[in-house]
Order: C-alpha cells, then structure tokens, then sequence
C-alpha cells in the first residue's frame, strides 16, 4: 500500500529533542490523548511520528520535529483525508 508522509518540523518548543526519554513520554501522552493515532518517538530521525488507526486517502504517516506542530498535522490530516463511513466501499481491495 503506498504511503505519504506530512510534515518535516514546526516551530521551536520548549521540548528538547535531543532527550529521547521525554520525547518517548510525550509520545505517550500524545496517544492517550489521540486514540485514533498511534504516535512514536522515533530516536534516530528526531522527529515525533503518527499512523492512522482509521481509514484515510491517501494512506499517510504524520510526522513533525515539535509535538505542538504533530498535533496541528493530525487535526487538519482528520479534516482533509479521513474517510466518512459512506465514502468506504467494499470494492476496494485495501479494506477487504
């Protein structure tokens, strides 16, 4: 399945990027608040990742340097690319 990333930074935050233990526990945090998003810190990109748990065109991974810029991504990549139930068909051989 092909897959698009959006986002490449933010602005500056009074996160530190450069401790990976907090950025793993905003990540967290970041997940308990956004049930329908599985968010990661990922250590060697330095950046904060997130991948649909619901059905979306195009397929898409989230990501941003700043998890204030990670969240502003999910909200308009909910509003722009998230599937309506009557907008789902059967006839596509991805959600079979």
């Amino acid at each position: 399945m092909p897959t698009t990333t959006a986002g490449t930074g933010g602005p500056p935050s009074k996160v530190s990027t450069s401790n990976h233990d907090t950025c793993r526990a905003i990540a967290e945090r970041i997940n308990r608040t956004r049930a329908q998003w599985l968010v990661l810190w990922g250590s060697y990109s330095r950046r904060f990742w997130a991948y649909p748990l619901f059905e979306m065109r195009p397929r898409m991974l989230v990501h941003a340097s700043y998890p204030d810029a990670l969240t502003a991504r999910l909200d308009e990549a909910e509003r722009r690319y998230r599937l309506k139930p009557e907008d789902m068909t059967h006839d596509d051989p991805a959600t079979q």
